[in-house]
């Protein structure tokens, strides 16, 4: 099953909106799609922010098994008014419950990324089918070795990492 969900404005009231940012797309507007359980494919593309955590990335990854793309982009303008609370160890959760992934667009917050010598990052899961992450808006802030490491053991065969800008296509 694949799910692609768009917003469609009109261009007139399009003027009108650039003034103000979309609300924010929050855990309760996700939760409801944890139904899908045969969810191979998600692309959202959104002028809303979207505001995550790691738990209901978590809750997610568990009832998506056979999700191969998942794709959560935003063109709201960076910095958004309330920042996403995706972490690195939510990303984990993707690496751990969803052994199909092989494409991952996703705001991260980088800044606490840590890799200790006396544990794995995710707990020692990984996910070998991953190969592509696009973090979207979201700044690379941190250490950028520790980010790497950290990235390297959840996704071992990762061979293509990309950031957009606002206004980019």
């Amino acid at each position: 099953m694949d799910i692609y969900i768009c917003r469609h404005t009109d261009p007139e009231e399009e003027e009108e909106e650039e003034e103000e940012q979309a609300p924010a797309l929050i855990a309760a507007c996700f939760r409801h799609l944890r139904v899908f359980h045969n969810l191979r494919r998600l692309t959202l593309m959104t002028d809303s922010c979207i505001v995550l955590d790691d738990e209901i990335l978590e809750e997610l990854a568990m009832s998506w098994p056979r999700l191969e793309h998942l794709q959560l982009s935003s063109s709201a303008e960076y910095p958004w008014m309330t920042s996403t609370a995706t972490t690195l160890e939510g990303l984990a959760h993707l690496a751990r419950y969803c052994p199909s992934l092989s494409f991952l667009a996703i705001d991260v917050d980088t800044s606490h990324a840590d890799v200790s010598p006396h544990s794995k990052p995710g707990g020692g899961y990984c996910n070998r089918a991953l190969w592509a992450i696009e973090f979207g808006q979201s700044r690379a802030e941190g250490n950028p070795a520790k980010i790497a490491a950290f990235l390297f053991a959840i996704f071992p065969n990762l061979r293509w990492i990309a950031h957009t800008r606002a206004g980019e296509t």
